[in-house]
Order: structure tokens, then sequence, then C-alpha cells
């Protein structure tokens, strides 16, 4: 299942960056580095990178394509014809944004304001129910089986007593 893009044209949107991520990682670092200098000193130079990276690295949500820029350069383009499902990880705090689009798989750190990339999000390309992910489709029909339909055809258990 691709997703149907709206038609008209919605404008624009570049995400503003979060450094939430970042400071999280390194303030895990800290009481790592207690523990072993070494493995904080690792945790703590991934934090690093993660700010630098939230700094240069911008998402524009255009009306038919998700941009990765680097500065003024554009590095992909991942047009939502293309994608089949989408998820932030986790909710409460969210950490990594899930895309799958036809052929590949993206997983992105949240190194964006995550309330705006889930609004972006749902406008262009919305999801469907988790219930309709769930059911796998009927080979012959191409249609998604109701519950009565697979209770139907699902074989009668065998019930042994001793």
């Amino acid at each position: 299942m691709v997703f149907e893009c709206p038609e008209p044209e919605l404008e624009t949107v570049i995400l503003d960056p979060s450094y939430n991520l970042a400071l999280g990682v390194g303030a895990i670092a800290i009481p790592l580095g207690l523990l072993n200098l070494w493995v904080g000193l690792v945790v703590g130079l991934f934090a690093i990178f993660l700010a630098v990276q939230a700094t240069i690295l911008r998402i524009h949500f255009t009306g038919k394509a998700l941009d990765l820029y680097r500065g003024e350069k554009r590095l992909r383009t991942f047009p939502y014809t293309d994608w089949s499902h989408w998820e932030i990880f986790w909710e409460p705090l969210p950490i990594l944004f899930y895309f799958n689009e036809v052929n590949n798989i993206h997983f992105v750190p949240m190194l964006f304001n995550p309330q705006q990339l889930r609004d972006c999000a749902v406008a262009r390309c919305p999801r469907l129910p988790d219930s309709a992910l769930a059911q796998p489709e009927d080979a012959e029909s191409g249609q998604t089986p109701t519950a009565s339909q697979v209770e139907e055809s699902a074989p009668a258990k065998a019930v042994t007593t001793d």
C-alpha cells in the first residue's frame, strides 16, 4: 500500500532543529564516564556528533517530497508517493523517525522538532490505522479480509484431553 498524496499544493515547511536527543545522550555520557572513562568519552563524542548534525542538516517537507539538505545543498529526495508507512518512535520521548519506502527503509534520529515532523507527515502522508496494517491482503482479490472471513478460513483446532 502506497500513500495517496493530497492534490492541493502544500507550502514547504523547514523543520526546526531539536537538540534534545544530543543533550540526552550527553547526559548519559556523564555517569558512563564515571564508570568507564573510555565508554563515557565515546558516548560523549556521539552526543557532540548528534548536536553538529542537528545544526547542519535540515528536512524540508515540500508538496511532493521530503527533502534532506545540508546547508543549501539537497542531499536526498524522498517522494511521498513511494512511502508505504511512517512512525515516530517512542512517542513520550521521541528519539527516532522511521519511514518505509517501496524498496527502502529509513531510520532518522530525532534531530528535528518532533511535533513539526508529526504535523507535516500527517498532512502529507496520512497513515493507515494499525489494524489495517496487521491484516494480510487476500492474494486473489487484493482485498484485506474481514475478521469473520479470517475466522471462517482458519482450520478448526483439535481438542485433546488426557
